[in-house]
């Protein structure tokens, strides 16, 4: 179209364009704020021209060719999978915090000092074994020490609980993501099949995978139709109706009953006592002989069932890095921890129940609160008959014939037992030494164990900062990217309010040019 209603086309063309883009660029300015928000882009091409014959090409103005977010996939992936190994590593940074506090060394309320004043009373008492007090100070410390054991233990189980509850309620996160993930997936690709573009629908997804990428590793694949794969060690978690959903399951070595022979499936509660791990589990039977044979340390397991349900789909994946993977590493060190008190609650009272009970009395020094059990740091405590007598603890060599009144050698030989190994065997009655003590003393051992932790904890802290300004640059390039900048969208609103009024500084001249040729009409 040709003249002056041509013209005027192609500037109403113009305000349309303007108006557009004024309405974009007011859109990115009041989500500079908001999280997940991209920042938005239209795009203007030129009308298709008219051809006349004789004349050419006659331009027809502007038309919107959409609107484009404005995004950097690559610099996406590389935010998610930094911030699912910084995520692992705050996790177990939070549980190696609770660990310094629990075992509290160096101090004069950890165990280290408690063992440490339990030797010095030993000590006392091999210089004045007639003394009362000095046995009394002896079961004082040796309780102390005993108690702190039993505190310590109680301490990590407790912290193992919560870790574990951490790790269930991460696992309901997961789910709740994906659940929200189909949603926004199914409606994108709606909109996609009615020609529309979902940039709104497109930031809320991103949104969602940053946040799923918290807890666990995952890769994506894009489809023509708009919508995504999401992938979880080699499993499809979104291609399926309804999507698979995750339970959380410890290391099961042997998950066949051994009466039936029948395969169940259990699945993490919040910890109680019963299990090795401490660990209440919740049974699913009736699974298939031939779908599982074991189940390993930091997996997940998709299942389109309800976990307490009969299992008859499952698959088993591991969570690979995130905040899963960094509570599930956690929980075993939790294990080592509690193994490595346990273990030197055991070899000392077994070194000093081998000393005391060669005493004449035959009695041991340190007994077990539950009974006959193995002693461990929470089950360590003195003999109550002592507590009750202290004149029965073995303090010298008390056999008749063998020394003179008043003799403290055993308890002088229980003293020197802090520079005897843990693994010290052969005791000889005689010497009251042990004939085979190579390794590493209890105090040496205990202070490995501290030394390890903060050796550990430190590793840990120096990850997540290095994994914090890798995250940071990668936000600082992608924000460079996908943000707004008021200052860029101020100045983009000027250029388009020029670009409005020139236009309509056309239409208005038109109209004058449209007046003036009415009025030679008349």
């Amino acid at each position: 179209m040709s003249g002056i209603f041509g013209t005027m086309n192609i500037a109403n063309s113009g305000l349309q364009a303007m108006q557009s883009a004024v309405n974009t660029t007011s859109n990115n300015i009041s989500n500079a704020q908001t999280e997940g928000y991209s920042r938005k882009r239209v795009n203007l091409v030129t009308n298709t021209p008219q051809h006349l014959a004789g004349i050419g090409e006659i331009s027809t103005g502007v038309r919107i060719d959409g609107v484009t977010r404005i995004r950097d996939v690559f610099t996406d992936r590389q935010v998610r999978t930094e911030n699912a190994r910084l995520n692992s590593f705050e996790a177990q940074n939070d549980v190696y915090d609770q660990l310094e506090i629990i075992f509290n060394e160096p101090s004069d309320t950890g165990i280290s000092d408690a063992m440490q004043e339990m030797w010095n009373a030993w000590q006392e008492l091999s210089k004045t074994p007639e003394s009362v007090t000095a046995r009394t100070i002896v079961l004082e410390q040796s309780t102390t020490m005993a108690d702190r054991f039993n505190h310590t233990a109680s301490q990590l189980d407790s912290l193992k609980a919560e870790t574990l509850f951490q790790v269930n309620q991460s696992t309901f996160e997961i789910n709740a993501k994906l659940e929200q993930l189909s949603a926004v997936d199914t409606q994108i690709q709606s909109a996609v099949n009615r020609e529309m573009v979902p940039n709104d629908l497109l930031d809320q997804r991103d949104l969602l995978l940053d946040q799923l990428s918290s807890y666990l590793t995952f890769s994506t694949e894009d489809f023509a139709d708009g919508g995504i794969q999401i992938t979880i060690d080699s499993q499809p978690m979104l291609e399926q109706s309804p999507a698979p959903r995750f339970s959380v399951v410890q290391s099961v070595e042997d998950v066949t009953d051994s009466e039936t022979g029948v395969i169940t499936m259990k699945r993490i509660g919040i910890a109680q006592s019963g299990d090795s791990n401490n660990i209440q589990f919740i049974e699913v039977p009736q699974a298939e002989a031939g779908d599982l044979s074991a189940w390993r340390p930091g997996t997940v397991v998709a299942s389109k069932a309800a976990l307490p349900e009969a299992l008859t789909d499952f698959t088993v994946v591991k969570a690979g890095e995130g905040k899963v993977s960094g509570l599930q590493s956690m929980l075993s060190e939790l294990d080592q921890y509690t193994e490595k008190i346990d273990a030197l609650a055991s070899g000392m009272a077994a070194l000093i129940n081998t000393v005391h009970s060669n005493g004449g009395t035959g009695t041991d020094f340190f007994t077990s609160r539950k009974g006959d059990e193995i002693i461990t740091a929470a089950s360590i405590q003195v003999n109550s008959t002592l507590k009750g007598a202290p004149e029965l603890i073995a303090a010298g060599k008390l056999q008749a014939g063998t020394g003179p009144d008043g003799d403290g050698s055993r308890a002088l030989a229980i003293a020197s037992l802090r520079d005897v190994s843990l693994k010290a065997s052969d005791f000889n009655p005689d010497t009251m030494r042990f004939e085979t003590a190579t390794g590493d003393t209890s105090d040496a051992r205990y202070r490995a164990t501290v030394a390890g932790l903060g050796v550990d904890a430190a590793y840990s802290r120096t990850m997540a900062e290095n994994e914090t300004s890798l995250l940071n640059q990668l936000h600082q390039r992608r924000e460079s990217v996908m943000g707004v900048s008021i200052d860029e969208e101020i100045s983009a609103l000027v250029k388009f309010q020029n670009g409005y009024q020139a236009n309509a500084r056309v239409m208005t001249t038109l109209t004058n040019m449209l007046d003036t040729l009415i009025n030679m009409v008349r």
